[in-house]
């Protein structure tokens, strides 16, 4: 049984890195993969990393900032989302990360239901042993 369980989820694993592969190589290849200066959700998690809501600085190329405070707070118009899922990653790389290679996983992640029909086996091999864990 547990080397059934064992096999089957190596497979899966095995299946979901080679899509991940796939899938990621597709989203670089083809479309604007590639690093760009419009990183507002690394400086934002760079500020939430550092205690503050807003950006300290208005570089020139980020022009959808709201102003406050005679112009020495910036707020970013975008939902928070993304910085709080890149923040983890702003600790390590700074504001060198690439935003957009960040996406590429997300969307990728995003490909992948977890909940689709591919877990269904395994429900039917272990209620066929004797042990009902479905629900």
């Amino acid at each position: 049984m547990q080397r059934k369980l064992r096999r089957y989820f190596n497979r899966t694993l095995l299946l979901y890195l080679l899509f991940f592969s796939v899938v990621f190589a597709a989203y670089w290849a083809t479309g604007e993969g590639h690093p760009n200066v419009y990183n507002y959700y690394v400086r934002l998690s760079d500020a939430f990393l550092h205690g503050r809501l807003y950006l300290t600085e208005n570089p020139p190329w980020l022009n959808e900032l709201i102003p406050w405070d005679n112009n020495t707070k910036w707020y970013v118009v975008y939902p928070p989302l993304p910085a709080f899922l890149m923040m983890p990653l702003v600790a390590v790389f700074g504001l060198t990360l690439d935003q957009t290679l960040v996406s590429l996983f997300f969307g990728w992640a995003c490909c992948v239901d977890i909940d689709s029909g591919d877990l269904r086996p395994y429900a039917e091999i272990v209620y066929q042993d004797g042990i009902d864990i479905t629900g």
